[in-house]
């Protein structure tokens, strides 16, 4: 080669190299370090696990799928995920009781940090997108229930610094107990050691007639471990007298209105905090008085959302109001459920058999069903030559195969993103569409597997829960403010849309609601039930179970077992064996174009 080429060729080769410099990739996202170190892998109970990434993390990308913590079978622990900047915390649930056996960890228990990467495609990203290297397992082990070996003061770490004083905060003045349910409330500077929370570290004296005498708890409990909106971490310690109050003799007494009844901190057997210091503070006087007692019981509570079975019309929470889940731009379910039996195509304006027999077909390339449920094991196929909608008034279920056709269009949308749902509609290749929650555990596929447009949007006024596998690209949205996404998100976009409640025009469903179980205190073997706000075209029953014979914090889970449904007369009075756990159910009708029937709650009290 002759010199002048061979120059020209090293000259050109080094300013590729330049170019090349000037744009390198940046240096892919790697985890630094973790909280646990690399000796020691002791772990006390209630103790945080954070782990540093080399850039800062996408919120978005940190979900129960990419950091969690499992037990030697595999299973995750219930806690809280807290994303930093450059950094993830899992908060454990603290243990509560005595045993120390109710909190995430348990103890002298091995367990597993798990954070995913590379060559997982849902795993943690950076805020720039970068995925995380590699995949990271750190093991570690709980401390067990007695640590003195280890030199600590106790399993459990301390949550506020030594400058604050185990105190038990003082009240002003008398504090008011009612008749029907004496149970008094301590609230204390810090956390309460749980295995050192006993009877005999509390006095409690009872004055009647002026005669003063010890009493027995009947049950003691920590409430609150941390209290929202306090300053520091405190918490709250309840005692239960019960209503046939124990008294030092072996007799039992029932308080009468203007008894007073004393507790001070005993100091042979202290109650203490996680770093073992006694807790100390003045006596607490409390007075006994009749009328306005509190409720047993009051629904909803601050986490309730949606009420009722996934497949069918429910009920929801939404500021305040309990209301039917309905959505206006999900259908009028006139299609009813579709649940086939045997794999099917579905094409617009064309007959197919919605899974009972019956012939059903498309309004338009619209598909409003009551309810989506995709048993395992059978494929549905949607043939269509422009976007399609399959709508449920309900959930959608996908356990088995869907799959799409591809999309004309590749949306370029930004994951948070406020979008209108027509932008959806008129431009994805398949939208999914439910007023309640939606979950895949099957697959959603693209037909022929072409990557070209946007073939799936997931749309609920709900929830999201994804442990199946999706197309690519696909995008989930959520109800602005009212849904949440969990599982395995892979590739997809997340936007937000704007559904309005209520139903079409002329359409009509029913629908159904219930509460959760309640445990009603030993016994009570009646209740008087206040419905609050409940507009009169719903109607109200309840049942009961007996406990669960192998666990009495739980009802009975045999469905045959539970007492029918009892209907709530007009003197709302629901009764039932003491012991009981109590349901209340509900239903309504709604109408496209009449208000939401809704009621704001319900409160049990004695009677």
């Amino acid at each position: 080669m002759a010199p002048r080429a061979r120059s020209g060729l090293i000259a050109a080769a080094l300013l590729l190299s330049s170019c090349s410099n000037r744009h390198a990739a940046p240096p892919p996202l790697t985890l630094v370090r973790t909280s646990l170190g690399s000796e020691s892998r002791q772990v006390l109970l209630n103790q945080e696990l954070t782990v540093y990434f080399s850039a800062p993390v996408d919120p978005l990308s940190v979900t129960a799928d990419t950091v969690a913590v499992l037990d030697a079978d595999g299973r995750q622990l219930a806690g809280r995920l807290r994303v930093g900047n450059q950094s993830v915390t899992f908060e454990p649930q603290p243990p509560l009781k005595p045993e120390l056996d109710d909190g995430s960890y348990l103890p002298d228990r091995s367990y597993r940090l798990v954070v995913t990467g590379y060559p997982r495609p849902d795993g943690v990203r950076s805020s720039d997108g970068r995925i995380l290297q590699a995949g990271v397992v750190v093991p570690f082990h709980t401390v067990g229930r007695d640590v003195r070996a280890l030199g600590l003061p106790s399993p459990l770490q301390p949550v506020v610094g030594g400058s604050l004083p185990f105190l038990l905060r003082p009240a002003e003045s008398y504090l008011p107990v009612p008749l029907d349910r004496p149970r008094l409330l301590l609230h204390f500077t810090a956390p309460v050691l749980p295995t050192s929370l006993t009877n005999e570290a509390f006095t409690v004296s009872l004055s009647q007639d002026g005669r003063y005498q010890h009493v027995e708890p009947r049950a003691l409990r920590i409430v609150d471990p941390r209290p929202a909106g306090d300053l520091f971490a405190g918490c709250t310690v309840e005692l239960d007298l019960g209503q046939d109050i124990q008294v030092q003799d072996g007799g039992r007494c029932r308080l009468r209105a203007g008894d007073q009844i004393v507790v001070e901190l005993a100091a042979e057997r202290p109650l203490r905090d996680y770093a073992a210091r006694a807790a100390f503070g003045t006596p607490q006087w409390w007075l006994a008085v009749d009328g306005g007692l509190p409720p047993l019981w009051e629904w909803p509570e601050a986490r309730s959302k949606t009420i009722g079975d996934l497949l069918r019309p429910g009920f929801e929470v939404l500021h305040g109001m309990v209301r039917p889940r309905v959505r206006l731009e999900a259908g009028n379910g006139s299609l009813g459920v579709f649940r086939p039996r045997q794999d099917t195509v579905l094409r617009p304006g064309a007959p197919f058999d919605r899974g009972d027999g019956v012939q059903v077909q498309s309004r338009g390339n619209q598909f409003p069903f009551l309810a989506i449920d995709i048993p395992e094991g059978i494929t549905v196929r949607v043939v269509a030559d422009q976007p399609v909608q399959l709508q449920s008034c309900s959930g959608v279920h996908i356990k088995g195969s869907l799959i799409v056709p591809p999309g004309s269009v590749d949306l370029p949308l930004r994951s948070g993103a406020l979008i209108e749902l027509r932008t959806l509609a008129e431009t994805v290749g398949t939208t999914v569409l439910a007023a309640g929650d939606a979950i895949v555990s099957g697959s959603v596929s693209v037909m022929q597997d072409l990557q070209q447009g946007t073939a799936l949007a997931l749309v609920t006024g709900g929830n999201i829960d994804l442990h199946g596998s999706l197309p690519f690209r696909s995008v989930l949205a959520v109800d602005d403010g009212h849904g949440s996404i969990t599982g395995t998100r892979q590739d997809a976009v997340t936007v937000v849309v704007v559904l309005t409640p209520g139903l079409p025009a002329g359409a009509t469903l029913e629908v159904e609601g219930e509460t959760p179980w309640h445990a009603m205190p030993p016994g009570y073997e009646a209740a008087t039930v206040e419905l609050v706000d409940a507009d009169a075209q719903l109607t109200f029953g309840y049942q009961f179970v007996a406990p669960d014979p192998s666990n009495n914090d739980q009802p009975d889970p045999v469905k045959a077992r539970r007492q029918q449904t009892t209907p709530l007369g007009a003197a709302a009075v629901a009764t039932f064996p003491s012991g009981s756990f109590v349901r209340f159910l509900w239903k309504g009708t709604v109408q496209g174009d009449r208000k939401l029937p809704s009621l704001r709650g319900l409160r049990l009290r004695s009677g």
